[in-house]
Parts: structure tokens; C-alpha cells; sequence
């Protein structure tokens, strides 16, 4: 039946269902009902295939294609660019005030230093020292 609905049928097959169907009403009945439901089926299909299909769908979808997207990378250095400016700034003003500080500090002994040792709040370094050094590191040296 469905065959013949969709005209699949060849010649000698169509004339056998065609005069069956003219003689039973009951197959007459069926092919009505499978017609309307095809029918119906078809519409339905249809009717949700073109509320599905947007007619501005494929702008759509080339608008957002050719829109720049923002690179994961540049959104986290602009996001940790401002959360950490305050603790940047703060970390600063440390290293400068503890800089000024033993500096500070570093002239108010006598002995003779580099700034970058006054900086650095280091003692200085004589030519003794290192030779004291070189001395305790040969007495606590172990012997193997």
C-alpha cells in the first residue's frame, strides 16, 4: 500500500492494487486514513522545519564568525593588571622605604660601605672577612 502511495509500483503491480482497490471498501478506508496521516505528518515536518530554520540564521552565524574575539590571554593580564595594581604599588613603596632605611641605618656606623650594600642592608665586606671565612670553612670542613 505504501508502495503505491508513493508510486513505487511497477505496471502489473499497480493494476492488481488499483482493482483491488476499486472492489473493497475497507481497503479504500485504509489508503484514506494513511493519506491523511501523511498529510498531516508532512505539515507538521514542514511547519517545524521553518520555525526551526531562522531566515536570519546564517547572518547570524557570519556576524559572530567575523566578530573579533577576545583572546583568553589579553582579558587575564588586563584582569590581573588591576587586581594586583594596589599590591604592586604597595610592594614598591616597601622596597623604597626599606632601601632609605638601611641606607639610613648604614650611615650611622662608622665603618665605610657601598650603597648597594647600604641598600641591601649588608655589612661590608673586607679583604679579612673573607680570609676569616676561608679560615672557619677549612677548620669545620669534614675530611672524607
Amino acid at each position: 500500500m505504501l508502495r503505491w502511495l508513493d508510486d513505487r509500483l511497477s505496471d502489473s503491480d499497480r493494476r492488481v492494487f488499483e482493482a483491488e482497490l476499486n472492489r473493497s471498501d475497507a481497503l479504500r478506508a485504509e489508503v484514506d486514513t494513511l493519506r491523511v496521516l501523511r498529510q498531516g505528518m508532512q505539515e507538521t515536518l514542514h511547519s517545524e522545519a521553518a520555525a526551526a530554520a531562522d531566515p536570519y540564521l546564517a547572518d547570524r552565524v557570519l556576524r559572530r564568525i567575523a566578530a573579533p574575539r577576545p583572546v583568553f590571554a589579553d582579558d587575564l593580564a588586563l584582569w590581573l593588571g588591576q587586581v594586583f595594581r594596589p599590591v604592586a604599588i604597595a610592594g614598591a613603596l616597601v622596597a623604597v622605604l626599606l632601601a632609605g632605611y638601611n641606607v639610613r641605618l648604614s650611615q650611622s656606623f662608622a665603618t665605610e660601605s657601598s650603597t648597594a650594600e647600604a641598600m641591601l642592608g649588608l655589612p661590608p665586606v673586607s679583604a679579612a672577612s673573607v680570609y676569616d671565612l676561608d679560615v672557619f670553612a677549612a677548620q669545620t670542613a669534614v675530611a672524607p
